[in-house]
């Protein structure tokens, strides 16, 4: 189409309108004849299969601007577009209100068919309203599938397919004078987080920057949607236009929004909306925290030497894999540790932590701090914490390096991993060489746990699509190294990842405060690095620490402090403080009481079991005003079920007290009880060979009863053989629930409390 459409507006010969109405035809006829026969799929499935329903508008707008269009041919080709706006309009065709959708991105796709035909036919009685419904949809979609940062609700690839209709539609309405929703702001912050993610030049593919292979990614996969952004925005916004035109040709001015697919948002238009003569600059970007999205860290920009690092995170998690938490790093230039790209991988095939405490779902991303020296990231997924500090010099061919603290919350069996893009990975000891293949090498050292047994592991797995290093796009085999680190049972590991130029001398790193800290010795001098998910507290060496997360720096003598989270450090004559410290809890239960006004800890909903949970401000008790929140669960019928939303990870070789508070004013009879649950996901037996439990009680021996008078006092103590406590735990025990079983007066609602599991002393 590209060619033919570009031809025909420059020069307007007769010939080539004759072909492109001929085109049309055929192509409309033939769309047509698919959607009434369906020979190929039913109607509405995988609208991304039929793109001709989102080209053909194009290439009729094209066509219809020919004002010797034959009059028999021009009705033809409007009738025929009409049937495609009422067929795309049905809701048999798609209605994700119906529960008749599928992956977000097809449902934009269509929203991105109703407008396209509304734009071509906006005389059509119905047009107005295919418009209003197809934008005011797409609006919403950018504006609530990303997050503040313009993280999108998919992986990139997906996203581009989404970010790409949605844009294409807005310049259409805006030019059938429908509405003018490119002024939309998130439509800047979207293309800026495609920009932001970009890797450094990858000498895989000549040199140029491309989306990160994270989730469901074509590896090394460019985009040129910068250009079309930097064209549309060149006269309203010059100084992003100049940061899209550079990103565009740091993507080697990629003539698609992708590859592994079609899009059809500017298809036959796009070579026109590239303007080369837009001027171009880098944008300053430093590391980035999108909040549902991911995490990027990085140093070095826009230098060849620059170093990053990137996480994936958060709730915007559409279309990838179980790979949340994992990382890709590039290390002064070179890619040393990559992802394997779109092809459904296990867990076992991303970087980070397998362990039965790394839990399902995602990583909740917690923050990100950027200092001159050092920038901090951390998420917790389950009952793993993962911390990075990134280390940075001021000159990019300085050490510019990560720690990363990666934590369990109780000690249990793990496997930390890192795939390395290398040419070999060579173990001694507590550390590894990753050998790039190119002139850049990482040590990997684990400061904590000692004594481990690395190991390496080749893999090759094959890619759906990819850009090869002679430009072309297909199948590509991908063999990485992974670096393994298996535990039988330990807290976690602190480890340094340092990329360096080959000649380059190691680092020395010292292991300090119990695996909770790390001194890195280079020429250029000497690094203090605190990383641990709890605060606490370390003096030593003329060094003092509390927190969570801080650096001491020693360059020429000179000291320089840094906190990445609330705490406290001095070193060299100086000291640096920052918020408060929140005093660490003895609840093993995060968010157990509910003060901080948010109820995570049952689920929300339950229709199936008849329950619904929610915060409650203030006690339910007249008189306690002791508390200022508590959870309120209430049943639709005379009974129900409702329980917790997380694992609750526990130790079996500790004695623990697990309690709560229990109110309501209805009649009411019920049981608070759990299983436990070991590493396989399966249910623990007790010593009798039947399923192990655990119950709460009153002083009475009683469960939770209705009416109360006042908060009911309800607990358990559960501990190791030996410990006298009336539970023992299952040897191979890793978490356990907590289950609430109703029963009482219909619609009753009930209140929990101060939900606690704390360590106590065995008997």
């Amino acid at each position: 189409m590209e060619g033919p459409i570009t031809a025909y507006l420059a020069i307007g010969d007769e010939r080539l309108a004759a072909h492109l109405a001929k085109g049309v035809v055929q192509m409309l006829q033939n769309c047509v004849d698919r959607l009434v026969v369906q020979n190929r799929e039913a109607l509405g499935t995988a609208p991304h299969h039929f793109q001709d329903i989102g080209c053909i508008p194009l290439l009729a707008d094209a066509a219809l601007s020919n004002p010797k269009l034959e009059p028999r041919v021009r009705e033809r080709i409007l009738a025929q577009m009409a049937f495609l706006g009422y067929t795309v309009s049905r809701p048999e065709y798609w209605s994700p209100a119906r529960g008749y959708a599928a992956n977000p991105n097809m449902t934009t796709t269509v929203y991105g068919y109703k407008a396209v035909i509304a734009c071509a036919v906006p005389s059509h009685p119905l047009a107005k309203a295919w418009a209003r419904d197809a934008m005011e949809e797409l609006k919403a979609q950018i504006n609530g599938w990303s997050d503040a940062n313009g993280g999108w609700l998919e992986a990139p690839h997906y996203a581009m397919v989404s970010y790409d209709q949605i844009l294409g539609a807005f310049v259409m309405a805006k030019n059938a004078g429908f509405n003018n929703y490119l002024d939309e702001p998130k439509l800047k912050t979207v293309i800026n987080w495609f920009s932001k993610i970009s890797t450094p030049p990858d000498s895989r593919i000549g040199g140029f920057r491309h989306l990160p292979p994270a989730g469901n990614t074509y590896l090394q996969e460019p985009t040129g949607e910068f250009g079309i952004v930097a064209f549309l925005f060149r006269d309203k916004d010059p100084a992003f236009a100049a940061q899209m035109q550079w990103m565009h040709r740091q993507h080697k001015s990629f003539p698609y929004p992708g590859i592994g697919g079609g899009y059809p948002a500017f298809a036959g238009y796009r070579a026109l909306m590239i303007d080369p003569a837009i001027p171009e600059k880098a944008p300053s970007w430093g590391s980035e925290f999108f909040p549902e999205t991911g995490v990027m860290l990085r140093t070095g920009f826009p230098h060849p030497r620059e170093t990053q690092l990137y996480m994936i995170g958060g709730t915007n998690h559409a279309h990838y894999d179980d790979d949340s938490g994992g990382i890709t790093i590039y290390g002064k230039g070179r890619i040393l540790a990559d992802d394997f790209g779109y092809y459904n991988p296990a867990r076992e095939d991303h970087s980070m932590i397998t362990s039965p405490l790394s839990g399902g779902g995602h990583m909740t991303l917690k923050g990100l701090t950027t200092r001159p020296q050092m920038d901090y990231t951390w998420g917790e997924r389950g009952g793993w914490t993962r911390q990075i500090a990134l280390v940075k010099d001021a000159d990019p061919n300085g050490p510019n390096y990560f720690v990363l603290a990666d934590s369990l919350r109780v000690p249990a069996a793990a496997t930390w991993r890192l795939w390395c893009y290398a040419e070999t990975v060579r173990t001694q000891d507590n550390a590894a060489l990753v050998v790039g293949k190119e002139d850049v090498d990482m040590d990997v050292i684990f400061a904590a746990p000692a004594g481990l047994k690395l190991g390496t592991r080749p893999a090759t797995r094959r890619a759906n699509c990819a850009v090869h290093p002679d430009g072309r796009m297909g199948i590509m085999d991908m063999t990485q190294i992974g670096l393994e680190a298996p535990v039988a049972r330990e807290n976690g590991y602190l480890v340094v990842l340092y990329p360096r130029l080959k000649a380059d001398a190691a680092p020395k790193v010292t292991s300090l405060a119990g695996g909770k800290g790390v001194r890195v010795e280079t020429p250029a001098g000497v690094d203090v690095i605190f990383l641990s998910p709890t605060p606490f507290r370390y003096d030593d060496g003329g060094v003092r620490f509390e927190g969570t997360a801080g650096m001491v720096r020693v360059r020429d003598g000179e000291f320089t402090l840094t906190l990445g989270a609330p705490g406290h450090i001095a070193a060299g004559g100086k000291e640096l403080k920052e918020g408060s410290l929140t005093p660490m809890s003895k609840n093993f239960i995060p968010g157990g009481d509910f003060e901080d006004g948010v109820q995570r800890f049952f689920v929300a909903n339950m229709p199936n079991y008849g329950t619904a949970a929610r915060i409650h401000a203030g006690s339910p008790v007249q008189g306690d005003e002791r508390n200022k929140f508590c959870a309120a669960i209430t049943m639709k019928g005379k009974s129900g079920i409702n329980g917790s939303r997380e694992p609750i990870y526990v130790d079996p070789t500790k004695t623990y007290r697990l309690s709560c508070k229990f109110y309501t004013a209805a009649k009411f009879g019920g049981s608070i009880a759990g299983y436990g649950w070991n590493a396989n996901n399966q249910q623990c037996k007790g010593a009798n060979g039947g399923v192990w439990q655990w119950n709460l009680f009153s002083a009475g021996r009683k469960g939770p009863t209705g009416p109360s008078e006042g908060w009911q006092e309800l607990s358990c103590v559960i501990g190791p053989v030996g410990s006298g406590a009336p539970y023992i735990w299952p040897a191979d025990v890793v978490s356990i629930n907590f289950g609430f079983w109703m029963g009482g007066d219909e619609g009753a609602t009930v209140y929990i409390d101060d939900i606690m599991m704390e360590e106590v002393p065995a008997e």
